[in-house]
């Protein structure tokens, strides 16, 4: 008697869409918004740090929501020390790349121009407030990029502007900034897309009046 010959084993179903592979447990909307929730609790970290004495922030408390009656998030001495070791080395590192990074022309320019002349570009930046830090010590790169959620800009460049204590510190006076669109950004605003206090940019990216960028 012939054999019976087996059929040959189904092929393996295609992998999921890479997509759906890495969404979050809710979907991927809800997954930004957790992401997003983690520049808030931060914010808080990083006050409560300063508050504690740990680190010299004078700009975060104009990030972060108070509380019932005014009140401040405080956290324990190990949260605490924690954040001071993650700033410390982020303005380590930041201050060593403006100062000690060599470029063509640095010799011959000097220190403020060698500080000038970098490029500073922090994606997920939230509210973090390095750039204010480093105007106030007249060390700002000539270019400062900071990229997040359409969401987490707006809500950063309508704080600058209600701060006179933020807005002061963007290039040339207390403007502020304002909506941009990045491809006509080295030319004139768009019309209709000029100074707007409070407002929102349709592209979710801002501009001061020098180098500092706030894209989505």
């Amino acid at each position: 008697a012939s054999a019976t010959m087996m059929p040959p084993p189904p092929d393996p179903p295609p992998p999921p869409p890479l997509r759906a592979a890495h969404a979050g447990a809710f979907g991927d909307r809800a997954g930004d918004v957790a992401v997003q929730d983690t520049n808030d609790e931060a914010c808080a970290s990083k006050l409560s740090c300063a508050n504690a004495g740990y680190i010299v922030d004078e700009w975060a408390r104009h990030f972060v929501k108070p509380g019932p009656m005014g009140r401040v998030k405080k956290y324990p001495p190990i949260i605490n020390r924690g954040y001071y070791t993650r700033v410390a080395t982020m303005r380590n590192i930041i201050e060593c790349f403006l100062r000690e990074c060599v470029l063509p022309g640095d010799a011959r320019d000097g220190v403020l121009s060698r500080i000038t002349r970098r490029q500073i570009v922090q994606i997920g930046a939230g509210f973090d407030t390095t750039y204010f830090r480093l105007r106030q010590k007249a060390a700002a790169p000539l270019t400062y990029l900071e990229v997040d959620y359409a969401e987490v800009v707006d809500k950063k460049a309508r704080v600058i502007n209600a701060k006179p204590e933020l807005a002061r510190q963007m290039m040339v006076g207390s403007r502020g900034v304002y909506p941009c669109e990045l491809i006509a950004e080295d030319g004139d605003i768009p019309p209709g897309r000029g100074y707007n206090p409070g407002g929102e940019s349709p592209s979710h990216s801002y501009r001061d009046d020098g180098g500092y960028r706030l894209p989505a």
